[in-house]
């Protein structure tokens, strides 16, 4: 189906199949051009490729839900311009110009790209789609996201690394309470900067215990003086951090946080 050179007022294609390619632009013809207010609905649409050029979305309006493809670019694409090579945020972009929300045209273009081995760009297609979804999200399901969102980055690519930062985050803010706060009088003050650092990441970590005498000494010994007791109290909340990036670290990699 060639709309290329076209000028199209509006196109309600719902439902449509076209077993060749849908071409709206190429470096042998020029781009569809839309009139104002106009819409291309493409409401689950089936197409073998999408052909187009960057500006043969200018000016309209889209319904892409239901919308599928299996391959970005036709015969008639541009040489040394592939489609799949355009910068990730053009992708999210046209995505946008559907103001109705939903995952599938963002799933669907995400393995599109990553069948043609474009997988930073599938991650940040998936990541906007999140994001819109959260930003739509309300009550516990916001919150879910959210914490998805700033502790691994809803497990997507390297956004994994998020927990990391906030894994050191809590270690070193548990070693620098270690570090300011009295130890009692009769316990010698001869534990290194390194055994107060293992300390902190110790009682960080779920399940795994690397020294029971971390948790003694500040479970026990400064939880029982009336002058740190407190510090028993933040650790505790130290635990439950732990916990919580643990399991969703456990999440992610077993790709729960992607249904």
């Amino acid at each position: 189906l060639n709309l290329s050179g076209a000028t199209v007022a509006s196109l309600d294609m719902t439902g449509a199949r076209v077993d060749g390619e849908l071409n709206l632009g190429s470096g042998n013809s020029s781009a569809v051009a839309w009139q104002e207010n106009s819409r291309l609905i493409l409401r689950n649409t089936v197409v073998e490729a999408l052909q187009d050029l960057e500006e043969s979305w200018k000016g309209v309006q889209l319904e892409l839900d239901g919308f599928t493809y299996s391959r970005l670019g036709g015969l008639g694409a541009e040489a040394g311009r592939d489609m799949a090579s355009r910068k990730a945020q053009w992708f999210i972009d046209w995505l946008a110009k559907d103001e109705s929300f939903s995952p599938q045209p963002y799933q669907q273009l995400a393995s599109v790209l990553r069948a043609a081995g474009q997988t930073t760009k599938a991650n940040a297609v998936l990541y906007a789609g999140r994001e819109r979804e959260r930003g739509e999200a309300q009550g516990r399901k916001w919150l879910g996201m959210t914490m998805l969102m700033v502790t691994i980055g809803y497990g997507l690519g390297g956004r994994y690394f998020r927990a990391l930062l906030w894994v050191a985050g809590f270690v070193l803010l548990g070693f620098a309470i270690l570090s300011v706060v009295p130890w009692p009088a009769d316990i010698p003050q001869s534990k290194d900067i390194f055994w107060i650092f293992a300390c902190s990441l110790d009682l960080l970590l779920p399940i795994v215990e690397l020294n029971k005498e971390h948790s003694t000494f500040v479970m026990e010994t400064l939880g029982s003086a009336p002058a740190t007791a407190w510090v028993k109290y933040y650790f505790y909340v130290h635990k439950i951090v732990g916990w919580v990036l643990g399991s969703f670290l456990i999440a992610g990699l077993a790709g729960l946080t992607q249904k």
